[in-house]
């Protein structure tokens, strides 16, 4: 028997294997199956063991959806990311805001200055001598009351018409004010 190098007849790969005693080898590469030529007959028939039956157009398809997936898949983490990013900023940024206004009002009452506790608004219909001895406890000094003359029927008397603080009669019940700060009260 004449000994000779093969080659795979579907891929040309060079097939090393032992081929005593067979008849048909399969390639190690494509899989094609093919008879050994012997010297007595020849065969040229070729099979393929690893033929496929999948349909390309299907395949493309589930590619394509698994393509999409995975995009929405990221697109969803990333949102997820952002709003937890964004919830943890805006916490910090309150707690960093509210910090910072704690320490605004801690130098002010080191700088003696009085929370007057209640709004414009709130000293509104109120008797007056009440609020004068109120603002006194606080400790403010420089309380002016004028009389608007103006009792009768319908006015409750000794109210207060308006009440303004250095000139400003619009304030808030948080708001600090120093001790001698001139405050104005106008009364029924």
């Amino acid at each position: 028997m004449k000994l000779e190098r093969i080659y795979c007849t579907q891929c040309g790969a060079d097939i090393d294997m032992d081929i005593k005693g067979r008849k048909a080898v399969f390639c190690p590469f494509c899989g094609s199956q093919f008879v050994i030529d012997d010297g007595e007959k020849t065969i040229t028939k070729n099979i393929n063991i690893h033929k496929r039956y999948t349909n390309d157009a299907e395949v493309e398809k589930q590619w394509r959806k698994d393509r999409e997936n995975e995009r929405q898949h990221k697109e969803y983490k990333w949102t997820m990311i952002g709003i937890v990013l964004f919830l943890v900023f805006d916490m910090g940024l309150m707690a960093f805001m509210a910090l910072h206004e704690d320490h605004i009002e801690q130098k002010k009452v080191e700088a003696g200055m009085i929370q007057i506790g209640q709004s414009a608004e709130d000293f509104e219909g109120k008797k007056y001598q009440g609020v004068v001895e109120q603002l006194e406890t606080l400790g403010f000094t420089n309380i002016n009351t004028v009389d608007m003359d103006d009792s009768g029927l319908f006015v409750r008397n000794d109210t207060i018409d308006n009440i303004t603080i250095d000139g400003n009669s619009s304030f808030y019940s948080t708001d600090y004010f120093n001790p001698d700060s001139n405050i104005v009260i106008t009364y029924h």
